[in-house]
């Protein structure tokens, strides 16, 4: 997991799935980008990308995504691992980079020695417009420059902070049950769907902005900053916390952690 830098060279991906397509894309809309080979598998992603883009190319079979390239990423299952690294041969110079969950960089290296230059990456979808965060662990220089600005980029100080930061996603789908509970409060008002949707999504995006463009505030200063005593957001705050809401939220991902994907 230490040595020189290997810069440059192309990058592969074993697994072409969901989240590769939302890297790949995210990589591709820079204007200088490395050339990319794909697995076969899934046939329709990687036929689908490759038919896309000129320098993305669909190779034949896992073992030519590694033969031709420099930086190798694991972009499958954990119970598809040991399957889709059967008889392939990596390089001492090569880096590995796992989106694979759950799974310890120690493990990885265990199957893809000589290879030593290795390290864990979880992205989320957003990537595809080069948004949101992207986790690393550990830090090794071509790999933070190769997603340095494709999101907010997050090194981690330990596998266990993986987890704990990785926990936070399954918090994804009910921030759009937020939505729907919201704007199906102002639908039972009479506010029209559509005008009760775009105005619960834009004031959320709003929120969202000022919070990332509030680096070095804290989240208690941007809750007074956004209330006033005996206010709307204020008692609407209070309601919620009074409800047990907020505390839900922690018992929430305490239960996550005990989930093994």
């Amino acid at each position: 997991m230490t040595g020189d830098t290997q810069a440059g060279g192309d990058i592969g991906f074993i697994g072409c799935g969901v989240l590769t397509e939302a890297v790949v894309r995210g990589i591709r809309a820079r204007s200088s980008h490395p050339v990319i080979r794909l697995s076969p598998r899934s046939d329709s992603v990687s036929r689908r990308l490759a038919g896309e883009f000129p320098d993305v190319i669909r190779e034949a079979s896992n073992k030519d995504v590694v033969r031709r390239c420099q930086t190798v990423f694991l972009a499958v299952r954990p119970d598809q691992l040991d399957h889709a690294l059967d008889g392939l041969e990596f390089r001492e110079d090569q880096t590995v980079v796992s989106f694979v969950a759950t799974t310890p960089v120690a493990r990885i290296a265990a199957l893809v020695a000589p290879a030593h230059r290795i390290c864990r990456v979880t992205p989320l979808p957003g990537i595809a417009r080069r948004q949101g965060p992207v986790i690393l662990f550990p830090a090794l220089p071509e790999i933070e420059a190769l997603f340095q600005d494709l999101g907010d980029l997050i090194v981690a100080r330990s596998e266990d902070e993986i987890s704990d930061l990785g926990s936070v996603s399954g918090m994804m789908s009910q921030f759009f049950m937020v939505q729907q509970a919201l704007a199906g409060w102002l639908e039972t008002r009479g506010v029209a769907p559509d005008a009760a949707l775009l105005y619960v999504r834009s004031m959320l995006a709003m929120l969202g902005e000022t919070a990332l463009e509030s680096r070095g505030v804290t989240s208690g200063a941007l809750v007074e900053g956004h209330e006033t005593p005996g206010g709307l957001n204020a008692h609407v705050r209070q309601s919620l916390a009074q409800a047990g809401v907020f505390d839900a939220y922690a018992a929430a991902l305490d239960s996550v952690m005990d989930i093994k994907l």
